[in-house]
This record gives structure tokens, C-alpha cells and sequence, in this order.
């Protein structure tokens, strides 16, 4: 049921993808495999988070969380963690957030997950800028870039850091710097960039 349910998401089918990670989820919890039914819990947090729905989503993120906390499971308990570091930020509950991040951050760094590393400092990023604090929001998201081209990780994530780093040269009124990494972005992205990317990039330059 979990592999299908991937597999719906990945083809843009999110009723049946939730209706299969449920399916998942119940038959790990009657058979007890801990595991087996985080793992779903946390597939349906991402699946509520995609659709807005955030007080789900936290459930779904939080209700496996202390038990493979204890079992030693970093890896979900860093995914959950940024997770709920997401809606934390969403509902403008900064501190916790941050402290969300953080911990998930050294958990990252920890297991040397080098893309989770660059997702956490991108996140991290956004809150320092939404802050005032301009200059640790450019180590950071300078530091994600760094990471994502290092590690090849995924095009879209590294070109969404990329735009958020230009909106902060553009907020700065460095122009220039802000116009070359578009670009940049531009150029990366190929003949046929995201709409939501090619919106990053048209509110930049109109700002």
C-alpha cells in the first residue's frame, strides 16, 4: 500500500495516495510494526501538509514521533522535525520553529545527510531574513547552495534558494548581484522552468 501510495503522489493522484498511506498505516499498526506505521504517518503528514490541511498534518507528524525518537530512528525524527518546523513557520510560531530546525539540523549533520543539511540551512534562511537578520540569512542560503550543487541534489530545490538568495540582493538594493543570479537560475533551469519558479524570478525583477 506505502509503495503505491508513492507512487499515486508521484503522478499527481493525492485522493489515492492518502487513501492508500491510511491502508498502510492501519495494516503496520495491527500487525504492531512501529516502523512500518511511522513511516505511513509521516507520508500522510506530507500528504495533509500538501493540502493545507496544517493542525493534520502536525498530528500525523507528532504521533509517531516520541516513539521513534526513543527507538533511535534519526531519520524520521529529523523528517518529522522539519516537518513540523514547516508549520511552525507557516503559523508564524517562530521560536519554535526555529527550535524545530535546529534540532533537525544537528540530526542532519549528524547522520551526514548533505541534503537535508541544505534543505535545514534554506529554512533556516527564510527565518533569519523574515527577521531582519539579512546577514546570517545570506550564510545560510549561501551555504544550502553550496551543499546542493556539491551533492547534485535535486535542480528544484537548489534554483528555489538560488531565487530566495536573489530576493534578499533585490531587498538589499544590490541589484546586480540579485540580476546575474537570476540568470543563473534562468540558465539552470532550461528552456522550460516551473510556473512557480518563473513567478519567484518576475517578483524579483519586479521589485
Amino acid at each position: 500500500y506505502y509503495s503505491l501510495g508513492v507512487l499515486a503522489w508521484t503522478r499527481g493522484d493525492f485522493v489515492l495516495a492518502q487513501k492508500l498511506a491510511e491502508k498502510s498505516l492501519a495494516t503496520h499498526t495491527g500487525v504492531k510494526n512501529a516502523r512500518g506505521a511511522g513511516e505511513a504517518s509521516l507520508f500522510l503528514a506530507t500528504l495533509w501538509w500538501r493540502r493545507g490541511e496544517m493542525n493534520k498534518a502536525r498530528e500525523f507528524y507528532l504521533r509517531y514521533l516520541p516513539s521513534r525518537r526513543e527507538s533511535g530512528d534519526a531519520y524520521f525524527v529529523m523528517h518529522s522535525l522539519q516537518g513540523l518546523g514547516a508549520i511552525s513557520q507557516n503559523g508564524d510560531e517562530w521560536d519554535r520553529a526555529h527550535d524545530y530546525f535546529a534540532e533537525a539540523l544537528n540530526l542532519a549533520e549528524r547522520v551526514g545527510d548533505h541534503t537535508a543539511i541544505a534543505d535545514l540551512n534554506s529554512n533556516l534562511g527564510t527565518m533569519a531574513e523574515d527577521h531582519g537578520d539579512w546577514a546570517q540569512a545570506l550564510t545560510l542560503y549561501r551555504r544550502s547552495i553550496v551543499l546542493r550543487k556539491r551533492t547534485s541534489a535535486e535542480p528544484y530545490g537548489r534554483n528555489v534558494v538560488m531565487a530566495n538568495l536573489a530576493q534578499l540582493f533585490t531587498r538589499q538594493g544590490k541589484l546586480a548581484e540579485a540580476e546575474r543570479l537570476i540568470e543563473e537560475i534562468l540558465e539552470l533551469a532550461g528552456p522550460n522552468p516551473s510556473r512557480d519558479l518563473q513567478f519567484i524570478v518576475g517578483v524579483c525583477r519586479i521589485q
